[in-house]
């Protein structure tokens, strides 16, 4: 008989994630360089990067939006 699944152990609910891993990546790898969300923000518009939802510009505000998502912090995590 098995312990019932503790909460920690469920997965959590969320919405799919809806960025490219590889952009992810790329600004997780701009804030370990110290880069500020506004920098960010001003790299990915000038490549064009999509932002998640197809809209522009990005701002600071997306770019923190989307470093809080579990798919960005799963990321980060397997980072090191």
């Amino acid at each position: 008989m098995t312990a019932p699944e503790s909460a920690a152990n469920r997965p959590k609910p969320g919405r799919p994630p809806v960025c490219k891993p590889e952009v992810v990546i790329d600004v997780i790898d701009m804030r370990r360089k110290g880069l500020s969300h506004m920098q960010i923000a001003i790299a990915l518009n000038a490549r064009p990067v999509p932002t998640p939802m197809k809209k522009s510009p990005w701002s600071k505000e997306g770019v923190a939006r989307l470093l809080r998502t579990q798919h960005a912090q799963a990321i980060a995590r397997s980072m090191g």
